[in-house]
């Protein structure tokens, strides 16, 4: 917003008159979008109201600015130093070289305030000025100016890196543990810098942790809302060996990042000793993350295939396929299994089984729909999905009419599963009875997996017909389906060269007749000029 205005402003006599005037027509607007909408990309353009003389203003800008920066995560406060040089303005007229970013603060401020505006000066696309903004920063030791310090490590001005350097190893000491933890993102984040190389730097902050008083900061660390910080504290305790590793698993075991405990595992695996080894499987076999349960079972095959096989056995009924299928992957190595029989003998003699009704499926073959087939009509969600999924797969074609009266169940999941099998097999023949389900019923999910199927009818033009009536439903659920479908088509019309039937030229006329000014009026003509040319 500013920064159309301010670049000419240097140019005129009048340049605080200017700044003034806008900063009292639009700050409440700017402050507004900070303090309460949280908008990271209005920072910029409360930091240039900086430039107005009003005091009190300045203070309450300050003020906002610090809590707003403060608020933000590493990694966030480093995508904000890129909308600085997006957004503030460098006007190579004005004396950036003379100017001071100390003529921005105001004797009232608060040093971490301070710190703050010295650290959005560090941002500007200046280089001479954001060279004394780093100069000024190294002046306080408020902790807050660790953050900017690393952000101009990766500085285009080599000046401006080699001073940082030095102040950023001015940190490098167990006082400030907790400040380099709050800003491991940053510091990790160097390493995918390809400006420098920044290995010799990171290093040398890291080796703070090498130490036993690095044990308690980084158990705190461990506990950081930040989950960024928490894997990064893994990372360091795993590669130090600061803690044991029962110590590091029981703080995994209560990470609610499913990221950060897979990232953990990962690291741990190749560290794990035969003594911690059994509690390390047990703790992550059952983790409601199923990649983590996959990557477990491989960590316990390739370290003992033997023992892992009862493991394996239990894991072919698991509710998620990748992990049925490495379960399976191990198993075949191991030995000559038989998966049909296990899964047949489980839907025999047990109570139902959703692992063994989604295996028998994965396995079987069309003699198997009869052990699933009357799950279809069962009570449970999660097992009419898992028989729609099976059934799919073992007989599609016996069973496509019941998938088909499936999309009219009144209950989501089992008329979108129904949805996800007839996806793309849907012909003209099927278009007519799914449309009737489409007419008939009002409950969106069903209206929504109606029109989709219906929308992708392999019939370039039966579909357009279509496409046009879901377009005007009053639904935006709905008729954001068919507007999805008439982009496809319109991509697609003229890879496939078929001619309309008369039926269909009559029927799109009428379509076109009865929902045409509900499109777009270049869609409305671009399909009277591809029917133009068989009438």
């Amino acid at each position: 917003m500013f920064k159309e205005k301010s670049e000419n402003i240097f140019k005129t006599n009048k340049v605080q008159s200017f700044i003034d005037e806008f900063a009292e027509k639009n700050s409440d607007d700017i402050l507004q979008k900070i303090k309460n909408e949280k908008k990271i990309s209005s920072i910029p353009d409360g930091f240039e109201l900086l430039l107005c003389s009003n005091t009190d203003l300045k203070l309450e800008i300050a003020k906002i600015l610090n809590e707003a920066v403060n608020s933000l995560s590493p990694l966030h406060l480093k995508r904000l130093d890129s909308l600085f040089r997006e957004r503030t303005s460098l006007e190579w007229s004005y004396d950036w070289a003379e100017e001071s970013p100390n003529n921005l603060l105001e004797s009232s401020m608060t040093k971490k305030e301070r710190v703050t505006i010295l650290g959005l000066c560090s941002f500007h696309p200046n280089g001479y000025f954001r060279e004394k903004a780093v100069e000024e920063l190294a002046n306080f030791s408020t902790g807050n100016e660790f953050s900017y310090f690393l952000i101009r490590l990766n500085d285009w001005v080599e000046i401006i890196r080699e001073k940082v350097i030095d102040k950023v190893k001015n940190y490098i000491n167990s006082i400030n543990t907790k400040v380099v933890i709050d800003n491991l993102p940053l510091i990790f984040h160097l390493r995918k810098c390809k400006r420098y190389d920044h290995s010799n730097i990171i290093n040398e902050i890291i080796s703070i942790f090498s130490n036993e008083e690095a044990y308690s900061k980084l158990k705190r660390g461990f506990n950081s809302d930040d989950e960024k910080i928490r894997r990064y504290c893994y990372k360091i305790a795993i590669e130090k060996e600061i803690f044991n590793n029962k110590e590091i698993i029981d703080y995994i075991l209560t990470d609610l990042s499913a990221y950060n405990r897979l990232f953990a595992i990962r690291k741990l695996k190749e560290r794990v000793s035969l003594k911690d080894f059994e509690y390390f499987i047990q703790s992550f076999l059952s983790d409601n993350y199923a990649p983590i349960r996959k990557k477990i079972l491989e960590i316990f095959y390739k370290f003992d295939p033997q023992k892992s096989i009862k493991r394996l056995k239990e894991a072919l009924l698991d509710e998620n396929g990748s992990v049925r299928e490495i379960a399976r992957y191990f198993l075949r190595k191991h030995c000559n299994y038989d998966f049909k029989s296990f899964y047949r003998s489980i839907l025999k003699n047990e109570d139902i089984c959703i692992g063994a009704i989604y295996g028998i499926g994965e396995t079987g073959n069309s003699d198997d729909t009869r052990y699933i087939s009357s799950f279809l009509n069962h009570d449970k969600v999660s097992i009419v999905k898992a028989a729609i999924y099976s059934l799919a797969k073992l007989n599609f074609e016996e069973y496509k009419d019941q998938f088909i009266l499936l999309l009219a169940d009144e209950r989501p999941g089992v008329s979108k599963q129904a949805k996800i099998v007839l996806q793309d097999k849907i012909y003209k023949s099927d278009a007519k009875r799914i449309y009737k389900i489409f007419n008939k019923n009002k409950m969106t999910h069903i209206k929504r997996n109606t029109a989709s199927l219906i929308c992708s009818v392999k019939n370039k033009w039966e579909v357009l017909i279509y496409i046009l009536e879901i377009c005007t439903n009053n639904n935006d659920k709905i008729s954001n389906v068919g507007y999805s479908a008439l982009s496809r088509w319109k991509r697609k019309c003229n890879e496939i060269f078929v001619s309309p039937t008369k039926n269909q030229i009559l029927n799109l006329e009428k379509a076109l007749n009865d929902y045409g000014d509900s499109i777009e009026k270049e869609d409305k003509n671009l399909i009277e000029y591809h029917l133009g040319f068989f009438k």
